[in-house]
């Protein structure tokens, strides 16, 4: 008798098992089938990480994004890039070419190469106009030339918040 209800009760448990194992798969299939309702990302979600080793470039980007409402994290080398990189995830990157230590390029090809980070825009910063083939090289998504005008860098990164979306 005990061993008859000890049957019974396992194999009321491996039916209870494979019924949750059956309505889990059912779920995840009905997430994968039903697209998730999205939006465009707001311009006050929209963090932009500046990367550049020159304090007036850093405070004059910081000043503009701001006033367009951008959040702004400001790394002052390639390597604190990085750090910041892997601890805020920014929606769009800003690099000065030449750094200290990590310079743009190094700094581009460490994102592209992360597959976390792969798709981020780099927008890239120069004041050298035979930096085109490096940067498409390294994977820059735009190249803009010192001086620029703002309203470029503002249309440049506005395209890349608009390609972002997130859950509605």
């Amino acid at each position: 008798e005990a061993a008859e209800a000890a049957a019974a009760a396992a194999a009321a448990a491996e039916a209870a098992r494979l019924a949750e194992e059956a309505a889990a798969r059912e779920a995840a299939q009905a997430a994968v089938a039903a697209p998730t309702a999205s939006r465009e990302l707001r311009a006050d979600e929209t963090l932009v990480l500046v990367a550049d080793d020159s304090k007036i470039v850093r405070v004059k980007i910081s000043r503009l994004l701001t006033g367009q409402s951008y959040r702004v994290a400001l790394a002052e080398s390639g390597e604190q890039a990085l750090e910041l990189l892997a601890a805020e995830r920014p929606h769009v990157v800003i690099t000065d070419v030449e750094m200290p230590g990590i310079d743009g390029f190094e700094l581009t090809r460490q994102v592209r190469a992360t597959a976390a980070w792969a798709d981020l825009p780099v927008l890239m910063i120069t004041s050298s106009d035979d930096k085109r083939e490096q940067a498409e090289a390294a994977g820059v998504t735009q190249l803009l030339g010192k001086p620029y005008s703002e309203e470029a860098l503002l249309a440049a990164i506005e395209r890349a918040r608009q390609a972002v979306r997130v859950p509605a």
